[in-house]
């Protein structure tokens, strides 16, 4: 009964506070709350319905209504309003903080009815549907009173028709220009497949699309050397004068404008004919100055004129090299764009302009002069960083020192040195500790103890020995070296690893990005207590013992990444896979040489350690849906492989794959779901839950409480599983015919606290699918008969709860 009595009290009190802040009753006389708005599309088949939501965004209709209802939290209720409500009954300072957070009550105005009815036609049109028509009504829900007097109740529905009708298509697009020189380059514009032109024979007429192309146009002629072309050159001429809903359109190239003075002395403008402009001069200036020069501060560099040149800062080839222009080209405006782009890459500038005009000396003339004006930042820098880290679903807190240095040895080459400690909480099966005093420690809130340092020098190209590869600009390559060392006190066990790392990186445009690794080695080293060493052998688990040993990992590394995520509130997708692989090399190699082997042992060793072998492939392809300002949906689909092979038959611990912590199944402890369905029996329980596949799959729900507090609830689908059978762990083994019976399902809710510079990230899961249940008792509502008869105790229902820093995706 006690138990009860809290949730009974909640609800008792809940119920009191929404009925005590009724918005309804703070309405005067003849107001109305504006309780739902509707677009009814009378569109009499299936067809039709299709071919109008394919040309036509319903969410920007929805976008012209100028009165919509106020939000409702999870679409259920009007939260908001309730607590903006509870505000406005009394003026102090917490309610005016309520009513902050709140939002006031959406007042039916029946003129603003009337002009998005007005407006939703207006845009119909626009969007080529002219003989669409519309309408608009309020529905007034009526009650009876006690004396059977009908009245209005303070309720308003708003009801839009709209009857689009058969739209109008392009029938022919053309061409006209007061100058015929221009023929080419139009011909040239209407066949070219990537920049071209973007309305097509038998597209539907939009006059919104017409403004697009007028700024397509204009760019496309800047990038073919009409350095002062631009938008107010273009005209469209539209005929829908046709039979068959059917429109021609003109797209007319008007000729430009200069001054001219009259005989009379008068000032008018004159036709112009547009020409094509040629780079004359670059000038690079290191300073603000570029027209106060020394003769000793200019330096004639290839194409270049660097003025205000100070050498010792910076050598003239690493900026020329990040310069797209050069003397006589053909004026580009793509190429002055990825110039500013690979400055601003270096990372050595704090200031970077480019300004391109007209020859001073021959203003009829068809020269320009680029003058690149750049500012060095500051070339050291020190940093103290404290975060919150979460790795693998474990939480902690980590302190970092960073010394930068912009301009190592003038050529935009980054150096960075840091160090770093920290501690981690550790997630555990408890349940596995025999030793009361370790069951303590895995119980500190920080059981982990992590240090180390690292040292990186990225350069602004790609690099192999002795040469220089020369990849296109354009690319914005470079190559990264580093050298880092990490040691971790883990109670059990302590761990060092160093890793010695060659990287390169680069762009292809603002959607795609690189990294090849191809030399990424580490060694790693583990000191275990003799309690742990005991635990281990007694699983009988070649997997976890091995997992456990000293190994080198020398391996090459492949990532590709996509995003096609762009500013504002747009649906975007992100994709990132990689592939990697070790010890192939090194096990060819040594199978070639005749490499000695250690006695009785079928494995080769590198500086007296066994080196890892394996193959390693995983993809991440999430979609972020926008729902409305205030919400959105994420969609999330994970998987991977990882193949050990001959010179070590596991994957390295830290190489496999996981089920559980905070960005991955939440309902479960880091590690301790899986692999397959391994029955839930005590004895089967080991150290930890590994495996060599994994399959996840996640949607999350997330949405805005007040400002600078978020909710989401979210449903999490995966596990592990092994490649091939295992006697010591039944099931566990990947199997396509029952793998999909295996797979667990997580639900949950959660909180994220945004504080700007980070996001602090609390999930409380529950597990509706336990796959290391029976088949027949896996969802949570089927009885637990067969678990309880293996482990003689009743199944734990519990909510697992996550801390973690950030989104888990």
């Amino acid at each position: 009964m006690k138990k009860l009595l809290n949730p009974i009290l909640t609800l008792i009190f809940t119920g009191f506070f929404l009925a005590s802040c009724n918005p309804y009753k703070q309405l005067a006389e003849g107001q109305y709350l504006l309780e739902k708005v509707e677009v009814d599309y009378k569109l009499p088949s299936k067809i039709q319905k299709a071919e109008f939501y394919k040309k036509v965004s319903t969410d920007d209709i929805s976008d012209i209504i100028k009165q919509k209802p106020n939000n409702k939290l999870l679409g259920l209720f009007k939260f908001h309003l309730r607590v903006y409500s509870y505000g406005s009954k009394k003026d102090n300072k917490f309610r005016n903080w309520l009513k902050r957070i709140g939002e006031p009550p959406v007042i039916l105005d029946t003129n603003l009815v009337g002009k998005s009815s007005n407006q939703m036609l207006l845009f119909l049109k626009k969007k080529g549907y002219f003989e669409a028509k519309g309408s608009d009504s309020i529905d007034y829900k009526i009650k009876t009173n006690w004396n059977g007097k009908k009245i209005k109740k303070k309720k308003a529905f708003v009801y839009y028709s709209l009857t689009p009708k058969k739209s109008w298509e392009v029938k022919n697009v053309n061409f006209g220009m007061d100058d015929d020189n221009l023929k080419p380059i139009i011909a040239q514009y209407s066949k070219d497949k990537d920049d071209g032109i973007s309305i097509k024979r038998g597209s539907n007429y939009d006059e919104y699309k017409l403004a697009s192309e007028r700024e397509r146009i204009s760019r496309y002629m800047k990038n073919n050397g009409y350095f002062d072309f631009n938008r107010e050159y273009i005209e469209f001429e539209v005929d829908t004068h046709l039979n068959k809903h059917r429109a021609n359109y003109l797209i007319y190239y008007k000729n430009g404008y200069k001054k001219h003075q009259t005989a009379e002395g008068e000032d008018t403008l004159v036709s112009k004919k547009h020409k094509k402009y040629y780079i004359k001069q670059i000038i690079i200036s290191m300073g603000d100055n570029a027209n106060s020069i020394a003769a000793d501060d200019t330096l004639k560099f290839k194409d270049y004129d660097f003025v205000n040149y100070q050498g010792n800062v910076i050598r003239p080839k690493v900026i020329a090299r990040s310069v797209f222009l050069q003397k006589g080209d053909l004026y580009q405006l793509n190429k002055i764009e990825y110039t500013y782009s690979r400055l601003t890459a270096l990372g050595v500038f704090g200031v970077i302009n480019i300004d391109v005009s007209k020859d001073p000396n021959n203003l009829s003339g068809t020269d320009l002069i680029v003058v690149i004006t750049l500012n060095m930042s500051p070339k050291y820098s020190v940093s103290f960083e404290t975060e919150g880290t979460n790795r693998g679903g474990n939480l902690g807190v980590n302190s970092r020192v960073n010394f930068t240095n912009k301009n190592t040895f003038k050529g935009a080459e980054s150096l960075n040195i840091g160090v770093f400690g920290g501690l981690e909480a550790q997630q555990t099966n408890n349940d596995l500790f025999e030793d009361q005093t370790e069951q303590i420690n895995e119980a500190l809130p920080f059981n982990t103890i992590e240090y180390g340092a690292d040292v990186t020098i990225k350069v602004p190209d790609l690099l192999i020995p002795k040469r220089k590869i020369g990849a296109p600009k354009y690319l914005s390559p470079s190559t990264e070296i580093g050298v880092a060392y990490n040691y971790q006190y883990r109670g059990s066990y302590d761990r060092d690893v160093l890793n010695l790392a060659y990287r390169y990186k680069w762009f292809l445009g603002r959607k795609h990005g690189f990294i090849l690794s191809p030399i990424d080695i580490s060694f790693v080293r583990l000191e275990k207590d003799s309690a742990f060493e005991n635990r281990l052998q007694a699983t009988g688990n070649s997997l976890l013992i091995n997992s456990y040993q000293d190994h080198l990992i020398a391996s090459t590394k492949f990532q590709y990444t996509f995003t096609n995520q762009e500013s504002g509130d747009k649906n975007y997708v992100f994709f990132r896979s990689n592939i990697e692989s070790a010890g192939n090399l090194l096990h060819e190699f040594d199978k070639l040489i005749g490499s000695p082997q250690k006695a009785n042992e079928d494995f080769y060793t590198k500086f007296g350690i066994r080196y890892a072998q394996y193959i390693k492939v995983d993809g991440d392809l999430r979609y972020h849906s926008i729902l409305t300002k205030n919400s959105d949906l994420v969609y999330r689909i994970y998987g991977g492989l990882g193949l050990p092979l001959t010179n070590l038959n596991v994957l390295p611990f830290e190489k496999s794959f996981f089920g559980g912590g905070a960005n991955t199944n939440r309902a479960w402890v880091a590690r301790t779901l899986g692999p397959g369905g391994l029955p839930a029996i005590d004895s089967l329980n080991t150290i930890d839950r590994i495996g060599e596949i994994s399959i996840e799959a996640n949607l999350e729900y997330r949405f805005d409480i007040v400002d600078g507090l978020e909710g989401a609830f979210f449903t999490d689908v995966g596990n592990v599983w092994l490649r091939e059978k295992d006697p010591l762990r039944p099931n566990a083994e990947f199997n396509i015919s029952r793998f999909y019976k295996e797979l667990a399902v997580g639900v949950g809710a959660g909180l994220r606290i945004d504080l700007d510079f980070f996001i602090i990230r609390g999930d409380f899961a529950f597990k509706a699918r336990d796959p290391s249940l029976a088949e027949s008792e896996r969802w949570f509502w089927e009885a637990k008969d067969v678990y309880e008869s293996w482990n003689g105790r009743r199944y734990k229902y519990g909510v697992n709860f996550n801390l973690g820093i950030g989104y888990p995706f």
